[in-house]
């Protein structure tokens, strides 16, 4: 069987940041009265009295202190490094943006003709709008948390929104609009409302809005309302708004937004005789030509 590797998108990749793992000294190690070799032994007992599902378990092994969660599957735990959840979730949001370029563009680098309206399948057509909507849904979900990242635990500020002396608890609750304003001028003394990227995360959170809360079907009078709101999430130039929103973090938080890559191949796909497969995206696995 032949295969050709094609690549159709680039994006942004940052660098994981490690989540609640510690070094830990052979006195410290020797002086712990539950030491579990996460990869050796069960830890049944321990994690039935855990009631916050989170678990610190001790490899004397390696020398480590992970403090993670638990993943229970079929009578298992399933036991891992976490990364940062802020972090993880700007990735996530690149890997769906790049997987609906990645449909989009092996569609169209396998058309023969140039015409303006291409016919594609059902299938194909709606994996891209899965992806561009989770895309956009996610993107507004690292930008939330990342301001209550950033908050300081220890600061307190008289909050114009909620007519009081707030900490980063109250500050967790506020709008997200009103979130995004309050955390950059509290923190960075920055007035976000005067650059075009409070415009880009303000578009995110309407149209975050118009899906999670969409109350319109494409019939009758609605069908404007629904077509127009949809139609202008799905043909944003949504790449830039993800490069913008990122490197307006980089500039407050270099420590914590480290580009790992501008080009990735996590999106490279193989095609073969039977349609083509991906690499990193066994959900996709039969993108056809049409």
């Amino acid at each position: 069987m032949k295969h050709t590797e094609k690549n159709y998108a680039n994006t942004y990749r940052i660098k994981p940041v490690v989540f609640g793992k510690f070094n830990i000294s052979d006195t410290a190690l020797n002086g712990m009265e539950k030491q579990v070799a996460c990869e050796s032994q069960p830890i049944t007992n321990y994690f039935e009295k855990n009631k916050n599902h989170s678990s610190i378990i001790v490899n004397p092994a390696e020398k480590i202190l992970l403090h993670t969660i638990p993943i229970h599957y079929q009578g298992k735990m399933f036991i891992g490094t976490m990364h940062l959840l802020p972090i993880l979730y700007f990735n996530l949001c690149s890997d769906l943006l790049n997987m609906s370029e990645i449909i989009i563009g092996y569609i169209n680098n396998n058309k023969e003709n140039n015409t303006e309206g291409i016919l594609i399948s059902e299938e194909n057509y709606n994996a891209f709008i899965s992806y561009k909507i989770s895309s956009i849904i996610m993107l507004h979900t690292a930008i939330d948390a990342t301001l209550n990242y950033i908050f300081p635990n220890d600061k307190t500020y008289f909050s114009k929104k909620a007519n009081k002396v707030i900490g980063k608890l109250e500050f967790e609750d506020l709008p997200f609009m009103d979130k995004v304003k309050e955390c950059f001028r509290v923190v960075f003394d920055y007035n976000i409302c005067d650059e075009k990227n409070y415009n880009i995360i303000n578009e995110i959170n309407n149209h975050r809005i118009n899906f999670v809360h969409i109350n319109t079907t494409p019939d009758g009078l609605s069908i404007a309302k629904f077509f127009g709101e949809l139609g202008a999430a799905l043909n944003i130039d949504f790449k830039e708004y993800l490069v913008n929103i990122i490197d307006l973090f980089k500039k407050f938080r270099p420590d914590l937004f480290i580009i790992e890559s501008t080009t990735i191949n996590h999106g490279q796909i193989l095609q073969g005789e039977n349609g083509i497969n991906t690499i990193y995206y066994p959900i996709v696995n039969n993108i056809k030509s049409n």
